[in-house]
């Protein structure tokens, strides 16, 4: 099942940021919980490291970048600012401030970004070769804070621990088995569409479909989907809301505040009236139907990932209102 990736064109957009604090001890504590936050790295590993808490790297390192870039530092044997320097030296602090906060809130935005897209890309399409050694090399938090995600993170590492020569053919039959199905009986196949989940006959191409595709276009977003899978595919509306934040992304970079709310607001309300919907259904029947570890581990994390991801970006929602 060849599905590719939703296709958009980028457009530059964006916001800076003002203070850091909130993000930093709201929007931060959030991101840090999160084991596919992290630019391109990719989300597991194959060995977790006994008593070590491991808990997303990249997002610590940049929130203490944060708080050294706000903190004011006087080199030793340094001379004192004579007093008329000092208000000329407290607005290039203020500028520091909000350039770190900028920052910040850039990176945030990417990472969950990028969480988005590997989710999408292991909903849409079997697992590759490339793809499964990248799983099989990449890290991932021991600890998170939420529970979907440690589970989910907990049946990764077994899985990919007791791999063999045969397990990309596994996960390829599993994946026809939990989506695809080879029965006539529905309830034994965790079909990836929204519709199927929300419609009273639990049909496809429902309301469902109709309001994911209007904020498709809402955003001027036209799929490039070779085989006609309907627009409610679970690995489409993950895929959109990358494509929300990574708008978000340029929105920040450029400097349009206006538009960096509203693609924020637009990926929370999505998530709210959307994936928050039906994903925990969903991921219940993955969970009952798939025979391999993986997709059971899967299932957790789209669950923990959008929880910590509502949470995180009410944080950035905040932080760009003020």
């Amino acid at each position: 099942m060849e599905n590719e990736a939703m296709a958009a064109n980028m457009q530059s957009q964006g916001v800076a940021g003002e203070d850091e604090r909130r993000l930093t001890e709201e929007g931060m504590a959030c991101a840090k919980s999160q084991g596919l936050a992290g630019g391109n790295v990719v989300f597991v590993e194959s060995q977790v490291v006994a008593g070590r808490d491991e808990s997303c790297d990249e997002v610590r390192d940049l929130a203490d970048g944060g708080a050294m870039c706000a903190e004011a530092q006087t080199p030793a044997g340094e001379a004192v600012m004579p007093e008329e320097c000092l208000h000329s030296n407290a607005v290039e602090d203020a500028d520091s401030d909000e350039s770190c906060a900028h920052e910040e809130l850039v990176s945030l935005l990417a990472q969950q970004a990028a969480g988005y897209e590997l989710l999408g890309r292991l909903f849409q399409r079997e697992v590759d070769v490339e793809l499964l050694q990248s799983l099989c090399e990449g890290r991932y938090p021991a600890h998170t804070g939420n529970d979907h995600l440690d589970e989910g993170y907990r049946g990764l590492v077994v899985f990919l621990n007791h791999r063999g020569e045969r397990t990309g053919t596994e996960l390829n039959v599993d994946y026809l088995h939990v989506f695809i199905g080879n029965t006539q009986d529905a309830s034994h196949v965790a079909y990836p569409y929204e519709s199927v989940y929300t419609s009273p006959d639990h049909l496809l191409m429902q309301d469902a479909r109709d309001a994911v595709l209007a904020a498709y276009r809402s955003e001027m977003i036209t799929l490039v989907n070779e085989h006609n899978e309907p627009e409610d595919h679970m690995g489409f509306e993950l895929a959109f809301c990358a494509v929300l934040l990574r708008r978000a992304v340029e929105a920040l970079t450029a400097g349009n505040t206006a538009r960096a709310i509203e693609l924020v607001e637009k990926e929370r309300a999505f998530v709210r009236d959307h994936l928050g919907v039906w994903a925990p259904e969903f991921a219940a029947d993955v969970k009952r139907i798939a025979q391999t570890g993986f997709y059971r581990a899967l299932a957790d994390i789209l669950l923990g990932y959008l929880e910590v991801d509502t949470a995180t970006m009410e944080a950035v929602a905040a932080e760009l209102g003020e």
